[in-house]
């Protein structure tokens, strides 16, 4: 009993330790190398602030309309030479004072032997009414009155000094408070000066209710991202801007310019958060379908065609979105993953057209225990199949080549020496007394 019990215990030890070894050899070779970090969408979630480009417009004399505060640089020049620095009156007026000016006369006139100093005054133009007009329009008004009293005389109307107006802003923004800005500011600008929207204040129902009692309501996101800009206006003296609480939120992710949350209005579809979002990106799949679910119920999935949403605008395919919902547009493969029996193995480049043995070569060819005969095909979409010469290697196929146990005349000769091995252990161990 003894002795069988021996023998039992020795083979059980050897084989296990066969079996362990197998084991560990074997896993290694299908462990598919993260390359999740190459679809790494970079964070472009502040993209839609990007307007420094609009901080400091020109001052265009065609469009500016002066108001109290402002201040203009006058000059008067050809048949007499004199500057003025004006302000506009908080009654909307400017006042062109009279002005004392240099000038010299001849002391002999018919002989002309030499000139004297002698002081000019030239007499006021009085008081214009500057509120509303544009710099060019106020150059005209002055023009006209300067003809006067003067034959030959230019008149340049510069801006000089621009007024500030305190503006209230309310509501669901970083940094809600009083601002002093000028003419120059819109709605954009100031929502940027205060800190941004907060993560659950809305972009797109802004109010501005102006002095008289009525109020107006902007959407940002179609400056932001179609341009427009009736819905960025100028903020003017006496308004007050309020950012209400978003009502709908949705997130899109995948292939999509840039991935995140959106705010969108009631109706907006699905074709709105694509355009939002920047549009589907190189690599996005026209041929996989757009999944769609809400976080209340994720396990409850809709599929939308993108060919027929996109290509084909169909109306029935843009479906209406509502809050929580999670929009994810898929990819297009593009690449080749090759494992198992090859002498480095990993992920590679679609090459459109380029057959199984291109691929083998990438890898630098088969390992030393390629079973040739043992290669397995996993397409992108799940189905698997065995390669065969002629088989269409396509985007996102994982080719998996098999190992092969017995591979030449070392490894006979290694199983028979085990073999011989086990037979004389079993022999001590059954002579043993």
């Amino acid at each position: 009993m003894k002795k069988i019990t021996g023998l039992f215990l020795t083979v059980l030890f050897f084989y296990s330790n066969f079996l362990f070894a197998e084991i560990l050899d074997v896993s290694d070779q299908y462990l598919i190398p993260d390359v999740s970090d190459q679809y790494l969408i970079p964070d472009v979630s502040d993209q839609y602030l990007m307007i420094e480009s609009l901080m400091n417009p020109a001052l265009s004399p065609l469009t500016y309309a002066l108001g109290p505060g402002d201040r203009i640089s006058l000059n008067l020049w050809g048949n007499i030479n004199v500057d003025y620095t004006i302000g506009v009156a908080r009654d909307g007026t400017i006042f062109i004072p009279r002005k004392s000016m240099r000038a010299t006369t001849s002391q002999f006139p018919i002989a002309g032997v030499s000139t004297v100093p002698v002081t000019e005054i030239v007499p006021a133009l009085g008081e214009i009414r500057a509120v509303g007009l544009t710099v060019a329009e106020l150059k005209e008004v002055i023009e006209e009155r300067v003809k006067n009293y003067f034959r030959g005389v230019n008149v340049r109307v510069t801006l000089t000094g621009l007024r500030s107006f305190p503006i209230p802003i309310l509501g669901s923004v970083a940094r809600a408070g009083v601002y002093s800005i000028t003419p120059l500011y819109r709605l954009s600008h100031l929502i940027r000066r205060v800190g941004g929207i907060s993560q659950t204040g809305s972009y797109r129902n802004i109010i501005i209710k102006k002095p008289d009692g009525s109020s107006h309501i902007y959407d940002l996101y179609e400056f932001f991202y179609k341009g427009n800009m009736e819905q960025n206006p100028y903020i003017k003296a006496g308004d007050i801007v309020m950012a209400p609480q978003a009502i709908m939120s949705v997130k899109i992710t995948g292939r999509v310019l840039r991935t995140g949350n959106y705010e969108l209005k009631e109706g907006d579809r699905i074709k709105d958060l694509i355009e939002f979002a920047g549009g589907i990106q190189k690599r996005g799949s026209l041929t996989r379908t757009i999944k769609i679910y809400n976080i209340k119920n994720p396990g409850d999935v809709f599929e939308v065609d993108p060919y027929k949403l996109l290509i084909e605008n169909d109306s029935i395919s843009n479906i209406e979105l509502k809050t929580g919902d999670v929009v994810t547009i898929p990819m297009e493969p593009f690449t080749i993953t090759i494992i198992g029996e090859v002498m480095q193995g990993g992920t590679f480049e679609y090459e459109a057209g380029a057959d199984f043995n291109y691929y083998l070569g990438v890898t630098g060819g088969y390992a030393e225990r390629a079973n040739v005969g043992d290669i397995r095909i996993t397409r992108w979409d799940g189905t698997q199949l065995k390669w065969r010469r002629g088989v269409e290697i396509k985007p996102g196929d994982t080719i998996v080549i098999g190992r092969s146990e017995f591979k030449g005349w070392r490894d006979y000769l290694e199983v028979t020496l085990n073999a011989a091995n086990l037979i004389f252990i079993i022999w001590t161990v059954s002579t043993y007394k």
